[in-house]
């Protein structure tokens, strides 16, 4: 029963805890790896997969969330050109069903490599 009562004052006081954060609006900081994986995505938005996620281009861009120098032609005109091609139906089908594995090929020596290192 003495334990009982200790996890009902532990369960209490987490309660109250959670309570006065959400009151004060509080959001836990962003870690390292949630950092990082904005900005892989955020990159991927803005670069090479653009047309992939046009909707998610033009929220990052109304908000603001670009905070680099975007001035890679080379980038810009690919996005620019493939938006054109998923516009056909046919084509964006076709784009569909390569996508994944074109995404992970520029990795895949890398992990390809890591995993033979750790044989």
């Amino acid at each position: 029963m003495e334990e009982s009562a200790f996890i009902d004052a532990r369960i209490d006081t987490m309660v109250r805890r959670i309570t006065a954060f959400a009151e004060r609006g509080y959001v836990r900081p962003a870690t390292f790896v949630g950092i990082g994986g904005r900005k892989v995505f955020r990159d991927d938005v803005w670069g090479r997969h653009r047309f992939v996620f046009q909707a998610d281009h033009a929220f990052y861009e109304a908000n603001g969330l670009y905070d680099f120098p975007h001035d890679d032609a080379d980038a810009l005109k690919m996005s620019e050109d493939m938006i054109k091609l998923t516009q056909d139906p046919d084509m964006r089908q076709a784009i569909r069903k390569m996508l994944k594995k074109e995404m992970v090929k520029p990795h895949k020596g890398i992990v390809d490599k890591a995993d033979t290192a750790s044989e």
